[in-house]
């Protein structure tokens, strides 16, 4: 079987359409209809294939000179991203053995007993990284008028494995951050991720996806993975996320939008009067986004150092008020975090512009939400771990996530010419 199906390395199959076309028919509509043949199309040649294999091993009929003999037929049943197709192939076996096989399944590499084709279960796994199974499914059956079933879809995701591929670019900033999903038995599980930025081409790249994993062992792991030690992590306050990281990077930047946040919570939470809750934070912005706006506008100056140090006796002056006022949390939070605080400006005076925020990744941590933290919503680490992964990867490394596509639906163009008759 091996030997023939090399010698086969072009086929050619002649088919005629012939189409009846209504005088009233529209463009829209002859579209859809014209979109109907393909399905009709990719029968016939199918049967053509099997035409043409059937006869150069068996040779004509009743021959007793060919190898291989007709042995029976089967039906097979295909769902693909065309539509639903039944074919009905051709089975022989060689003259002395009683094995059986179908030259069309094996030349086109069909599967046993699997009804749907790759293709069709790549185009709802699209669907599947951005909604649920079910609702994936029915988008897909919209759009296809055929869809795989639930189950199928789910044994597809878990059973088809990417790995992360290496950034092309240096890494200058690393972003961290992790958020709760809901597992199978209603507990939490932790899904934390990690991405990279290169500030001269402002390119992102996915360095690790981790369920219930320590950021101890995902820092040593990204470390391994790309340098990171010029690079500078910005993240929110989690000392965990901090503490792991910080013998692997330059610095860290805690985002100033969450120590905004948490200031301010802080005083909720003591009962601070709504008043100075609201005098606290103008401050505490004030400070901060003016040395944001001097970093970007006097950066490498002796402007930026004076500035700095005007917003450093600002915010130790605001926590010694606070401390005075008895908001212990909020004060405690600003001493302890004073230089992570204002990381970018101490940046800045190098000529290094880096994010103070890490919008980029609450946003990817909200996409992923939309997904995995619906109600009703519960994984298995293993489920979470492989869906996340090829969602990541779709957004940002597109090539590997094509190269994934690619190795399902396998090589190989087909050429063909149409020319009408009689133009």
């Amino acid at each position: 079987m091996l030997k023939h199906q090399k010698k086969v390395s072009i086929m050619k199959v002649s088919l005629q359409i012939d189409i009846e076309i209504p005088k009233n028919i529209n463009f829209c509509r002859l579209v859809l209809e014209v979109a109907k043949i393909s399905k009709e199309l990719l029968a016939a040649v199918l049967m053509a294939l099997q035409g043409q294999l059937v006869k150069e091993m068996c040779g004509d009929r009743y021959s007793r000179e060919s190898k291989y003999l007709l042995a029976g037929t089967k039906e097979r049943t295909f769902k693909t991203s065309l539509g639903k197709i039944k074919v009905k192939l051709q089975k022989i076996r060689k003259r002395e053995e009683k094995i059986r096989f179908s030259p069309l399944e094996v030349l086109l590499k069909i599967e046993k007993r699997k009804r749907n084709t790759n293709d069709l279960l790549l185009a709802s796994v699209r669907q599947a990284l951005e909604q649920s199974y079910r609702k994936s499914i029915a988008s897909t059956k919209d759009m296809l008028t055929i869809a795989a079933s639930k189950s199928s879809l789910w044994r597809f995701v878990q059973a088809t494995e990417m790995s992360i591929s290496k950034p092309k670019e240096s890494i200058d900033i690393v972003f961290a951050d992790d958020t709760v999903a809901k597992s199978q038995d209603g507990k939490e599980i932790l899904f934390r991720h990690v991405i990279g930025l290169n500030l001269k081409k402002m390119q992102y790249f996915l360095l690790k996806v981790a369920v219930n994993d320590s950021w101890e062992n995902i820092a040593k792991s990204v470390s391994e993975f790309v340098d990171i030690s010029k690079a500078y992590l910005i993240s929110d306050a989690d000392r965990g996320i901090i503490n792991a990281f910080k013998d692997f990077v330059k610095d860290n930047q805690i985002c100033v939008l969450h120590v905004i946040k948490y200031v301010t919570y802080s005083l909720w939470s003591q009962d601070a009067p709504k008043n100075y809750k609201k005098k606290v934070k103008r401050k505490i912005q004030q400070l901060l986004f003016t040395l944001v706006n001097s970093s970007k506008k006097n950066a490498g100056t002796e402007r930026l150092n004076d500035r700095l140090g005007k917003t450093r006796k600002g915010l130790l002056d605001l926590a010694e008020d606070l401390r005075k006022k008895k908001f212990i949390m909020a004060a405690d939070f600003i001493t302890t975090h004073i230089d992570e605080i204002t990381t970018f400006a101490r940046a800045a005076k190098e000529m290094a512009n880096i994010p103070y925020t890490n919008n980029r990744e609450e946003r990817e941590m909200r996409e992923f939400g939309y997904r995995a933290k619906r109600i009703g919503a519960r994984w298995s680490v293993k489920g979470l771990q492989s869906l996340s992964l090829k969602k990541f990867i779709k957004r940002f490394d597109r090539e590997n996530f094509i190269n994934f596509e690619k190795s399902f639906i396998g090589d190989g163009e087909i050429k063909f010419s149409i020319h009408p008759l009689g133009v």
